[in-house]
């Protein structure tokens, strides 16, 4: 990932949220990085123009990727949820 790009990923993302400077109320968006890049490998996504699909990962890829933290995510975003319908109700 080149450095805007991960720039502009963490400011597209919501943060985390803290209790204080060491402990961490809310996690934010999770961001999962996969796979390994050749940086010696002609770039991958000058594949597109010839090829639309080139890139294109399965639903099966992303849920073999993706079951190892799913649990967590989906427990994460809940209470990410709860807290601000509460925060909403006061």
């Amino acid at each position: 990932m080149q450095e805007k790009d991960a720039k502009h990923l963490y400011q597209w993302a919501e943060q985390w949220e803290l209790s204080d400077p060491e402990t961490v109320k809310l996690k934010g968006t999770p961001v999962l990085v996969f796979g390994n890049y050749d940086f010696e490998a002609p770039k991958p996504w000058l594949k597109l123009v010839q090829d639309p699909k080139a890139l294109h990962i399965s639903e099966q890829e992303l849920e073999k990727i993706t079951q190892p933290f799913k649990e967590t995510i989906l427990k994460e975003q809940q209470k990410r949820v709860s807290f601000y319908a509460a925060k909403q109700q006061h």
